[in-house]
């Protein structure tokens, strides 16, 4: 375990947090002139699965990020509005 510091209190963060976690790549679609993205966390997401979507509380200038769940409380995916205010220009996919 490591410890940091979170709000002037230390907190233990497990050890296998960097450097042993499996990778695996997401797609993710882009709308240029919506500018909007779409991470799919599960693909293809069929057809009825989304029951519900949350949008991030965190208060974004021109921009929000809404997360798509299944009936189970899974994530789905992510989908970016103002997405060129919230990434860089370089993560998004080129057309």
């Amino acid at each position: 375990m490591c410890f940091r510091r979170f709000g002037g209190r230390a907190y233990r963060r497990p050890t296998w947090h960097h450097g042993e976690m499996r990778e695996r790549q997401l797609r993710m679609t882009y709308d240029e002139v919506a500018d909007a993205a779409f991470i799919y966390i599960t693909d293809p997401i069929g057809a009825g699965e989304v029951v519900a979507s949350g949008t991030l509380s965190r208060p974004l200038e021109r921009a929000a990020v809404t997360v798509s769940f299944d009936a189970a409380d899974r994530v789905l995916g992510i989908e970016l509005l103002g997405v060129s205010r919230l990434l860089r220009p370089e993560a998004l996919p080129q057309q």
